[in-house]
């Protein structure tokens, strides 16, 4: 079964050193050896700065992301996502120290957000479960000195880079074909940050985009009246049969 690597791109739309540290196959009896007894399984991989963990189901996409700053795994720091069966991202935030802080947020499985909170050291401060438009429009403010982040001479640019550094031949095994949808942020001196899959399909071509994400040359920054700006992408690319 062959599947043909698609890019799709949005209008308008630091390198990390990483290395697999654990990788365990999990059954109804808890942690096996033995593949075929296996239903999910746990990736554990190192970073310059963290370590995190990726929990998988077995031909099927990611279960749960979490980052912590000990080898152990006992110290949640830094981000968190959670998905559905669907491998819909429905459940963000971030660690300090085991603690919930600052903004998490909540969507449901048509991927429309429905709740968040604001934590201070754990405790929540603040929450927002109404998104209904008002009827309201926002005015955006102008400037004549502006532009959006920029990777190389524009989107064709981007394009090439990820045909360059996306290997198609990883979803030749994929058990159904999907799109992987994946943010990140470009901050003020161009490098890609906060790097989070927003949908999953499966752990290879999760994994194949994420790299490509993670090694990718510095942008042109985000300016606006006079300064940089931290700029926020998702892009999608389709693996289908």
């Amino acid at each position: 079964m062959k599947f043909l690597l698609v890019f799709l791109m949005f209008a308008s739309l630091p390198t990390y050193a990483q290395q697999i540290v654990n990788y365990v196959f999990v059954g109804d009896k808890g942690v096996t050896t033995d593949v075929n007894e296996a239903h999910s399984f746990v990736i554990v991989k190192k970073y310059n700065d963290r370590f995190q963990r990726l929990d998988y189901k077995i031909n099927a996409p990611l279960i749960k992301e979490r980052n912590y700053s000990d080898s152990s795994l006992s110290i949640l720091e830094g981000s968190y996502h959670f998905y559905n069966a669907n491998g819909e991202l429905i459940e963000s935030g971030v660690y300090k120290n085991n603690l919930k802080q600052g903004l998490w947020q909540h969507f449901d499985n048509g991927n429309k957000l429905i709740l968040e909170e604001k934590f201070e050291d754990g405790t929540l401060v603040n929450s927002k479960i109404d998104f209904t438009s008002k009827g309201d429009t926002v005015k955006k403010e102008s400037f004549d000195d502006e532009r959006d982040a920029v990777f190389g001479k524009g989107n064709n640019d981007w394009v090439k880079y990820l045909k360059r550094n996306i290997n198609e031949k990883v979803g030749l095994n994929l058990a159904k074909g999907g799109i992987v949808l994946i943010g990140f942020t470009i901050d003020r001196t161009g490098k890609c940050f906060n790097i989070f899959l927003k949908r999953s399909v499966e752990y290879k071509v999760d994994e194949e985009v994420r790299k490509a994400i993670e090694k990718c040359p510095n942008w042109k920054p985000a300016y606006q009246n006079g300064k940089e700006l931290n700029a926020y992408r998702l892009q999608p690319i389709s693996f289908v049969k």
